[in-house]
């Protein structure tokens, strides 16, 4: 009775999971083309700013590691827009992948829910992949209709890799918790017998 109540209360929790981040991918996808891009930028921005920052760091460390007194003063490259759009492209289809990654990951885990024992079944990776293949669609039919973005089928696939990225990584972190699960298992047994 009491097993029962905690994968409800699992089964809950994911159900709201699925519904935030399906919620957020429609709320990008309904963004039209100026303000999806000016998201992108101000991601980019602050990436390119903290990279060129580290880097102004490493080398100055460098420089006192190598044992010179005074550290050269090392400029950082000017965040221009054309560097800005050199990094647009990649950063929107990282997002995508980013995006469906973590979607692949929660709807692994609700499949893996509704199973009477926690196994690695091929059924429920299906399953996980087509929805987040039909999600992917569906996501990209809808951006179809926001001012001045369009709708690829390289995107929808971008997204299904993402999602099969995330599912392997839930995978990954059942099967160690089953093995974990299993060793503490056995040693009580055998303490037992």
């Amino acid at each position: 009775m009491q097993q029962s109540k905690v994968i409800i209360l699992i089964r809950a929790i994911l159900v709201v999971c699925i519904i935030i981040w399906a919620s957020a991918v429609f709320v990008l996808s309904s963004q039209d083309s100026i303000d999806s891009s000016k998201l992108s930028s101000r991601v980019i921005i602050k990436v390119l700013k903290t990279k060129d920052e580290m880097t102004v760091k490493l080398k100055n460390l460098k420089i006192k590691i190598s044992g010179e007194n005074k550290p050269k003063e090392v400029n950082t490259r000017q965040v221009t827009q054309d560097r800005v759009d050199r990094w647009q492209y990649r950063v929107r289809k990282a997002a995508h992948f980013t995006l469906y990654m973590v979607g692949g990951f929660i709807i692994y885990l609700k499949c893996l829910s509704f199973t009477n024992e926690i196994k690695i079944r091929f059924r429920n990776i299906i399953i996980s992949i087509m929805g987040s293949f039909l999600y992917a669609c569906t996501d990209e039919f809808h951006q179809k209709f926001s001012y001045g973005r369009s709708s690829e089928f390289k995107d929808v696939l971008i997204d299904t890799s993402g999602a099969i990225f995330g599912i392997l990584i839930a995978i990954i972190i059942v099967s160690i918790i089953i093995f974990v699960v299993d060793v503490i298992m056995n040693k009580r047994k055998k303490a037992y017998d």
